[in-house]
C-alpha cells in the first residue's frame, strides 16, 4: 500500500514537471454546475420581473406565453426595455440630474458676483426693451474706464453701437415682442448678431510745446451677441463674442499714438484732405432740416444745446425777424412765395466756416463760423462772420448749460483720407452722468459732390431705444478757408481734467477712506488716481506704461 502510494506521488510529480516544461499552470477543474438550479434562478427572476414590468396592449392572438401576464420572454424584454425609456425620459423633463455632484452649491448671487468680477469673462445685462445697462463684467467696464462717464451702467447701450448696426438691435427687439406674444420662448429661438460697440482709449501724442498732449479718443470692438439667460427682473444676459480684426499683411504694426497723429496730420498737414473751408447745406441730400431736430432735441431736453450745425442754421432761424425785414425792403414777398417760406430758403443762404487746426498747446479744436450770402439779384450782400461753436476734439467734458455737458471724441481708426468724430451730450443724475444723445460727424470725400461734411444720428425718447427722428445733414463743399477770418489758436490751451469736471467731492472722500486695493486700483480711473497720488495699472495703456 505504502509502494503503491509513493508510486502516485511519483507519478503526479513527473505530471507537474511535465506540464511546467511545457509552460502551462495548472488550473483546478470547475466545479460540475447544476443545470436544473440554474433553470429554477432563472424562472425566479423572470416571474419577479413580470410583476415589476407593466404589460402594454397587445392583441388576444400574441398572448402565447407561458408566464403569468400571458407574455413571452421575448415580449417580457420588449416591456421592460419601453418602460425604462419612459422613466428616464420623465426624469430628465422634470429636471432630475442624472448625477449628484459632491461639490459645493453656490447661491446664484455668488455665481452673478463672480462673473460681474471677471477681468477675462465679457458679459453685459440688459434691460428689455429700453437696453439700459443693469450690469457688466469687469472687462467690459475695463473699455469705459476712460469716458467721461466712467461706468457703463445706468446708460442706454445703444448710445454706444455704430450707427450703422443699430438697426440690429431693433430687429432683436421685434423678434423678442413678437415671441412675447406668440407665448414662446424668446431665447432659444433668437439667433445671436453681431454689432459694432464703441469704446474709449487714451491717446498721447508729442505736442507743440514738446509736452504730451492726451486725451480720450473712440475705439471700435466687433463682437458677436448671443443672448443667454433671463433673470426674474426681465434683464437679458448677453455674452460678448470679440471678433477678429481684418488684418492687412501690407500694414505695419503702428506705434503707440500713431493713429491719433495720423488724424492730426489729415486736418492739419495735408490740406488736400483736410475738411477746412466754407460749406452749404445740402437740401437733397440731408433727410430733414436741422431745425426738425432741434424741435426733436427740445422736446426731449428742455436745456439740449444745438450742436454745430444746428446751433448755425437754428441761430438764423431764430432771427428771420430781422431778416425779414431786409427781404421786404429788396423784394418784398416775392421769395417766400415762390420758395415756400423764408426759414427754408435761408437754410438755402447760409455759409458754415469750418477750421480744424491745432492750438498753442497742440489739441486739436475745432471751430464753425456762420455767416449769410445773399444772391446778386439782391446785392450779394455778406453779413460778417459769427461763431457758433469752437471745441477741442480731446474728448474732454465741456459744461454747456446747468447739469448739461457735451464733449468731441475723435475715432482712433477710420477710412484713409477721412476724419471722423464721437459728439455726445449728458445731463447729471443724482451725481452720475448720463447720455442722452449722440451723433457721427464724418469729413471726407463723396463720389458725387465731392469734399462734404456729414452728420448723422437719432433723437432717442427718454428711457427708451424708440427712436423719435433719425436725421442726417449733408454739408457739401463752396470754396476754401476766408483768409481774412482769424481763428483764435489759444483757445482750450489750457489741459484737461481727467476724466470728470461735474464729479462730486463726496466721491474723493469715498475713495480716501481706505486704502485701495489692486483690484480696486484696476478700476480706479485716472483722475482720482492723480488726486489721490496714485497710479493705477492700466495693461497697454499710454498714459501708464508698464
Amino acid at each position: 500500500a505504502i509502494q503503491s502510494c509513493m508510486a502516485e506521488i511519483e507519478a503526479g510529480r513527473l505530471e507537474e514537471a511535465g506540464r511546467k516544461r511545457k509552460g502551462k499552470r495548472s488550473w483546478p477543474e470547475p466545479p460540475k454546475r447544476n443545470k436544473a438550479v440554474d433553470r429554477g434562478k432563472t424562472k425566479e427572476l423572470l416571474d419577479c420581473l413580470d410583476c415589476l414590468v407593466p404589460v402594454r396592449v397587445r392583441p388576444l392572438s400574441e398572448e402565447k406565453g407561458k408566464l403569468e401576464s400571458r407574455r413571452t420572454v421575448l415580449q417580457l424584454y420588449e416591456d421592460c426595455i419601453v418602460h425604462i425609456k419612459s422613466i428616464v425620459n420623465k426624469e430628465e423633463d422634470q429636471g432630475v440630474p442624472a448625477m449628484r455632484s459632491s461639490g459645493a452649491v453656490f447661491h446664484g448671487d455668488v455665481l452673478r458676483n463672480g462673473m460681474v468680477s471677471s477681468f477675462t469673462f465679457p458679459f453685459v445685462t440688459l434691460h428689455i426693451p429700453s437696453l439700459v445697462v443693469e450690469s457688466a463684467s469687469q472687462m467690459v467696464q475695463y473699455w469705459y474706464r476712460n469716458s467721461p462717464f466712467r461706468s457703463l451702467i445706468g446708460q442706454n447701450l445703444l448710445h454706444f453701437i455704430d450707427y450703422a448696426d443699430r438697426w440690429k438691435w431693433r430687429a432683436y427687439l421685434k423678434k423678442v415682442e413678437g415671441l412675447k406674444q406668440a407665448g414662446g420662448q424668446t431665447l432659444c429661438s433668437i439667433p445671436p448678431f453681431e454689432a459694432t460697440l464703441l469704446c474709449f482709449n487714451f491717446f498721447a501724442f508729442p505736442a507743440a510745446n514738446r509736452s504730451d498732449c492726451t486725451g480720450v479718443g473712440i475705439e471700435t470692438i466687433k463682437c458677436l451677441w448671443v443672448p443667454t439667460c433671463v433673470n426674474a427682473d426681465g434683464c437679458v444676459l448677453f455674452l460678448l463674442y470679440i471678433q477678429p480684426p481684418a488684418v492687412n499683411p501690407k500694414n505695419k504694426k503702428p506705434k503707440k499714438g500713431a493713429e491719433y497723429r495720423e488724424f492730426r496730420e489729415i486736418i492739419t498737414e495735408k490740406p488736400q484732405m483736410s475738411c477746412n473751408g466754407i460749406y452749404g447745406y445740402d437740401e437733397l441730400c440731408s433727410t430733414c432740416f436741422p431745425w426738425n431736430v432741434d424741435s426733436a432735441m427740445h422736446a426731449q431736453e428742455e436745456d439740449s444745446h444745438p450742436p454745430f450745425v444746428q446751433a448755425a442754421i437754428v441761430g438764423m432761424w431764430k432771427a428771420r425777424s430781422s431778416v425779414g425785414h431786409l427781404f421786404d425792403k429788396v423784394v418784398g414777398n416775392i421769395v417766400p412765395s415762390v420758395t415756400g417760406g423764408l426759414t427754408r430758403y435761408l437754410s438755402r443762404l447760409i455759409q458754415i466756416h469750418f477750421t480744424t487746426l491745432t492750438n498753442v498747446a497742440g489739441i486739436v479744436t475745432f471751430c464753425s463760423y456762420m455767416r449769410i450770402e445773399f444772391p446778386r439779384f439782391l446785392g450779394s450782400v455778406r453779413t460778417p462772420w459769427t461763431q457758433v461753436v469752437c471745441v477741442p476734439l480731446d474728448g474732454r467734458l465741456i459744461p454747456i448749460g446747468k447739469d448739461r455737458f457735451t464733449c468731441y471724441c475723435p475715432f482712433m481708426h477710420g477710412e484713409a483720407g477721412s476724419v471722423q468724430w464721437w459728439e455726445a451730450y449728458f445731463r447729471k443724475e443724482e451725481g452720475k452722468l448720463v447720455c442722452y444723445h449722440t451723433r457721427i460727424v464724418f469729413c471726407g470725400h463723396d463720389e458725387v459732390h465731392g469734399k462734404i461734411i456729414k452728420v448723422a444720428g437719432e433723437v432717442l425718447k427718454a428711457g427708451s431705444c424708440e427712436s423719435t427722428l433719425d436725421f442726417q445733414h449733408v454739408l457739401k463743399w463752396v470754396s476754401g478757408t476766408d483768409p481774412k477770418l482769424q481763428v483764435d489758436r489759444k483757445l482750450w490751451s489750457s489741459p484737461a481734467l481727467q476724466l470728470d469736471i461735474a464729479t462730486l467731492e463726496e466721491d474723493l472722500d469715498s475713495f480716501r477712506a481706505h486704502e485701495p486695493s489692486e483690484l480696486e486700483l484696476k478700476c480706479l480711473p485716472a483722475f482720482y488716481a492723480d488726486r489721490l497720488g496714485k497710479m493705477p495699472y492700466y495693461p497697454h495703456s499710454p498714459r501708464f506704461p508698464e
